[in-house]
């Protein structure tokens, strides 16, 4: 757990190139002790945080890694691909351990149920939210969107899939039936980018093109804070936000190549970190509180202390 006192980063801890061609998605385990890096490539890449150390190569899809997680254990890892497949990496070995086909698209996002280890959930351009049974690597559930799906989680308890839409609009969808609780239309004025929970489970980050985050409570529905900055600015469909451990900060990626820190609390700029030369694509904070992680659209990875 976050310590908390937790500090906010105030400079570059190291910096270093990870995925040629851009960086799509960055995450940690379940410890803190391993960074995923994924991207045009069409590799994943996993690195130690203490000094961005390599550790492995993850190797099979056949275009860019637009999505990647690790699973709770951090003995597989989950990653979607532009390719429309997913597929299950084994730590172990490195090697592809399933694939798992059906969406007709760009697969956008990909997550395990925080409640049940052996369930994953997937989004795409084809407008479907996928549920897998990883254990057999078939598909339980479609859902079919209204509009194409950018980003998406799984509450804590496992119940509610929140996804993040082309349209602009969040929508919440019951994971064992497939039908929709609520509909959260045109929450930001342009796309909505990524999805993020609170590391308690009560609250959603938006990110959007509108170039605003958002902090909606998932119980009540209600927009509890809205975060922007003068030179903030979103430049991609994928850019993902992130909550800090202790969730008193949230944290996106400009366009500018600076990375932005808001307070929850009140909404205003606790910090402005620069160290990118581009547009920043995805921000990580460990969830032992430090480093904090951003990738950008040349590849390369900067941790923060």
């Amino acid at each position: 757990t976050a310590p908390k006192d937790m500090a906010v980063p105030k400079k570059t801890h190291v910096s270093f190139e990870s995925n040629k061609g851009g960086i799509h998605a960055i995450g940690f385990d379940s410890t803190g002790s391993r960074i995923l890096t994924a991207g045009a490539d069409r590799e994943v890449k996993v690195w130690e945080p203490n000094r961005g150390g390599h550790v492995s190569t993850l190797r099979g899809a056949l275009q860019t890694v637009t999505c990647a997680c690790f699973s709770h254990d951090g003995s597989q890892v989950l990653a979607g691909s532009s390719d429309h497949a997913i597929r299950i990496f084994c730590m172990t070995t490195g090697r592809v351990k399933e694939t798992l086909t059906g969406h007709t698209d760009k697969v956008s996002a990909v997550c395990y149920s925080p409640a049940e280890p052996l369930k994953g959930v997937s989004c795409g351009n084809d407008r479907c939210i996928k549920v897998w049974d990883l254990s057999k690597g078939y598909c339980v559930k479609s859902i079919m969107c209204h509009s194409s799906c950018n980003d998406l989680c799984v509450t804590l308890d496992g119940g509610t899939i929140c996804s993040a839409h082309y349209d602009r609009s969040l929508r919440f969808w019951n994971l064992k039936t497939g039908e929709a609780i609520n509909h959260l239309e045109k929450l930001h004025a342009d796309q909505i980018t990524s999805i993020c929970l609170s590391p308690a489970g009560n609250e959603l980050l938006t990110n959007s093109r509108d170039n605003t985050l958002k902090v909606v409570n998932n119980q009540t529905f209600e927009t509890f804070r809205t975060f922007s900055a003068p030179d903030y600015r979103v430049t991609t469909v994928f850019s993902r936000a992130c909550f800090s451990p202790d969730a008193r900060f949230v944290c996106g990626g400009s366009a500018d190549g600076s990375v932005y820190i808001w307070r929850v609390d009140n909404g205003t700029l606790e910090r402005t970190l620069k160290g990118h030369q581009s547009p920043v694509t995805s921000c990580m904070w460990s969830p032992t509180g430090s480093p904090l992680v951003t990738g950008d659209k040349n590849g390369y990875v900067v941790l923060w202390r």
